[in-house]
C-alpha cells in the first residue's frame, strides 16, 4: 500500500512485510518536497516511479496569507512561467524485482514477454526525444518504438529475448530519454526471471517502517522519565543508607570512587578502558553528590519529574473551531477535553523531545556541577600545579547555557502562539515554570552566576583537600 509523510524520507521508507506478503511504499509530500508518484498497471503488474519537482523553479506564493493562491473571485493563480522538467521514465516490463509480489502478481508474464515496455512523460513530441536503452550496462541492440498511437498514452517498446536472462541472476535495465532542451530523464530497474524478490535494502528506513512508532514513542517517554526519576532517587537512598549504616565515612562509596580516579591518574591502575572507567566513576560520584550538596535543587527536579508524569503539562486551544470544546489539557499520555479524550502519537513525540532537551539536559547540567573538579585531582600528583578553573564556571560555557535556555523558551513561546496565547498556554504550563526555576537555580544555586560574580570580586581560588584514603595524597601532606 502507498502512503505519504512530511519528513522527506520517501526514498528510503519502503519495506516488504513477510507476514502479510505486502509492500509499504511511503512517499514524500507534494507541499514541502514537491514529490509525486506515477503508478502504472501493465498486464496486472504494478510499477511506479517517484518524481521530484524542481522546487527551485517554482515561484513563491505572493499572497502568503492564503493557504491556496486564489484571486478574489476564487480562481487559482497559476505560476506565470512553466516548469521545465526533465522527461519522466517509468519502466513497466520487466517489473522492478524489489517490489514484486509472486503470490499476488503474474510475474511469469515477464519471461513470456516479447518487448521491453516503458512510459515516457515529456512536454515534447515523441519524434523530438532521443531514447537509449542499456541492459546490464551494455547498449541494447534493438531500437525503441512509440506504440501509444492516437490514444495519447506515452507508451514505448523495444524487442528483447527474456530467455537470455533466465540464469537465476539479477540483471538491470536503464532507459535514458533526452529532450531537445538537453535535459535527460532516467529510469532503471533490477529484474530476475525466476520470480525471486530482490532485497529492497532500505537500511534504517525499513527498520523505521517495521517498528510500531506509537508503541516506540510511548516506551521512550516512559523510559526517559522513569530513568531520570531512578537516577535521582537511587543515589539519594544509597547515600542515606550509607550514613545510617557505616560509622567510618572515609570508606564511603564517594571516597572510594575518588580513590579509583586518583589511582588511574597516578598510573597505579592501567587499562585500555581506564579513561572510560574514569568517566564512569566521576559521573557516579556526581550523582551521589547531587542530593547532598544541592538538596533544594534535587527536590525541585524530583518534584517536577513526578508532576510531568502525573499532572497536565499545559492547557491550550487545540481545536480553534471547537469553540468551548476546543480547549483541553495536554497530558503525557494524550489530550483531555471537557467531555472526551484523545490519545494521538503526537503527544508522546512532543513529550519525548521536551523531556530530553528541556528537562533532562538541565538536570544533567545541575548534576555536572555537583562535584567540584579539584576532588578528582590527586594532591600528591598535582602538588605544584595551580588550581584549574572549573569548566562550568567559564564565561563561554555560561553563555552557551543561556543561549540554550533561550532556545528552549522560544519553543514554548511558539507553542503559545499557535495554541491559545500567553494565557493560558504559556502561563498554565509546567515547562514554563520549570524554565523559570532553572533560571533561579542558574543564578543562585551552586556555582551560579551570582556566586561566580562574587568569587571573581574576591579573587578566591579553591584548593582541593587531600584524600585520606589515597596513599599518594597522604605522602605529600
Amino acid at each position: 500500500y502507498n502512503d505519504g509523510n512530511l519528513l522527506g524520507l520517501g526514498d528510503v521508507l519502503k519495506s516488504y512485510n513477510t507476514g502479510t506478503d505486502s509492500l509499504e511504499l511511503e512517499l514524500s509530500d507534494m507541499k514541502d518536497h514537491g514529490t509525486y508518484r506515477i503508478v502504472a498497471i501493465d498486464h496486472d503488474l504494478i510499477s511506479f516511479v517517484d518524481v521530484d519537482l524542481p522546487i527551485s523553479q517554482i515561484p513563491p506564493v505572493e499572497n502568503t496569507d492564503e493557504i491556496v493562491p486564489l484571486t478574489k473571485d476564487n480562481k487559482i493563480i497559476w505560476p506565470s512561467t512553466k516548469i521545465q522538467q526533465a522527461p519522466v521514465v517509468l519502466i513497466t516490463n520487466p517489473k522492478e524485482s524489489k517490489y514484486g509480489l509472486p503470490s499476488k502478481e503474474p510475474l511469469d508474464l515477464i519471461r513470456k514477454s516479447t518487448h521491453i515496455r516503458f512510459l515516457v512523460f515529456s512536454e515534447y513530441e515523441q519524434s523530438q526525444i532521443k531514447i537509449k536503452i542499456f541492459v546490464d550496462g551494455a547498449r541494447h541492440p534493438f531500437a525503441s518504438e512509440y506504440i501509444g498511437g492516437n490514444t495519447g498514452l506515452p507508451l514505448w517498446a523495444s524487442l528483447w529475448e527474456p530467455n537470455d536472462f533466465d540464469d537465476f541472476g539479477t540483471h538491470t535495465i536503464r532507459v535514458e530519454v533526452t529532450a531537445p532542451d538537453g535535459q535527460t530523464g532516467v529510469g532503471d530497474v533490477s529484474f530476475r526471471m525466476d520470480n525471486e524478490r530482490v532485497r529492497i535494502n532500505g537500511g534504517f528506513g525499513e527498520w523505521i517502517i517495521w517498528l510500531n512508532i506509537s508503541s516506540l514513542l510511548r516506551f521512550l517517554c516512559v523510559f526517559a522519565i522513569v530513568s531520570m526519576i531512578v537516577a535521582l532517587l537511587v543515589p539519594k537512598i544509597y547515600v542515606d543508607y550509607e550514613k545510617n549504616s557505616f560509622d567510618n565515612q572515609m570508606e564511603s562509596l564517594q571516597n572510594r570512587l575518588l580513590l579509583y580516579v586518583h589511582e588511574i591518574d597516578c598510573g597505579i591502575y592501567q587499562s585500555i578502558y581506564a579513561s572510560i572507567q574514569k568517566e564512569v566513576y566521576i559521573w557516579t560520584h556526581r550523582f551521589l553528590q547531587f542530593p547532598q550538596v544541592q538538596p533544594r535543587t534535587w527536590y525541585t527536579c524530583f518534584i517536577f519529574l513526578l508532576a510531568l508524569f502525573n499532572l497536565p503539562w499545559f492547557y491550550a486551544e487545540f481545536i480553534p473551531s471547537g469553540k468551548d470544546q476546543g480547549m483541553g489539557y495536554f497530558y503525557l499520555w494524550g489530550l483531555y477535553f471537557k467531555d472526551n479524550q484523545w490519545i494521538p502519537s503526537d503527544t508522546w513525540l512532543y513529550a519525548i523531545f521536551e523531556l530530553t532537551f528541556t528537562v533532562g539536559a538541565f538536570i544533567l547540567y545541575f548534576v555536572w556541577k555537583s562535584s567540584d573538579p579539584y576532588l578528582f585531582q590527586c594532591r600528591g600528583l598535582h602538588e605544584d600545579q595551580k588550581p584549574k578553573k572549573f569548566l562550568y564556571n567559564r564565561l563561554w560555557v555560561q553563555l552557551l547555557v543561556v543561549v540554550y535556555l533561550f532556545w528552549r523558551a522560544s519553543g514554548l513561546v511558539e507553542l503559545a502562539r499557535w495554541y491559545g496565547g500567553i494565557w493560558p498556554t504559556l502561563i498554565f504550563n509546567l515547562l514554563t515554570w520549570w524554565l523559570i526555576t532553572v533560571v533561579i537555580i542558574m543564578s543562585y544555586g551552586k556555582d551560579g552566576i551570582i556566586h561566580l560574580i562574587i568569587s571573581r570580586n574576591h579573587g578566591a581560588e579553591i584548593i582541593g583537600p587531600h584524600l585520606e584514603i589515597c596513599q599518594t595524597c597522604s605522602r605529600e601532606q
